[in-house]
């Protein structure tokens, strides 16, 4: 599912990072949902929404943190190299999630850890691109 820009839909980037960050559905004390404009069969006009993304991407549920909806919230324990900030406890941390379709925006402004994480786990992503079987 690709995009007119050559990169890969927000709902594809998204259902990866799910995968990635959640891998197995029935880890205890884990959960993810995603929000409803995903449940759509149609992403944008003409541009539908593959039954195995949609698969990966459930269950739905319209969420609110702070101020806005993001794409996707959950509860897990993530691996250090993952983390923006020193964990203390062992609650595992609120995951929020908000995805853009891949595509070549510019240089990034953001600060050069946070680039260098989201390089990393960009990088860790891409390696569990699968078959488009799977997507």
């Amino acid at each position: 599912m690709a995009t007119a820009s050559g990169g890969f839909s927000e709902p594809r980037v998204l259902a990866r990072a799910k995968e990635c960050l959640f891998p197995d559905d029935d880890e205890v004390g884990s959960y993810a949902v995603t929000d409803t404009e995903f449940s759509t069969d149609e992403w944008l006009s003409g541009e539908g929404i593959a039954p195995a993304i949609h698969e990966q991407l459930a269950p739905f549920n319209h969420v609110r943190v702070g101020s806005g909806y993001p794409d996707l919230v959950g509860v897990r324990k993530l691996d250090p190299d993952l983390l923006a900030v020193e964990r203390f406890g062992e609650e595992p941390p609120l995951i929020v999630l908000e995805a853009k379709e891949e595509r070549w925006m510019g240089p990034s402004t953001r600060s050069a850890g946070s680039y260098r994480r989201t390089i990393d786990f960009t990088r860790r992503m891409r390696r569990t691109w699968q078959s488009p079987s799977k997507s």
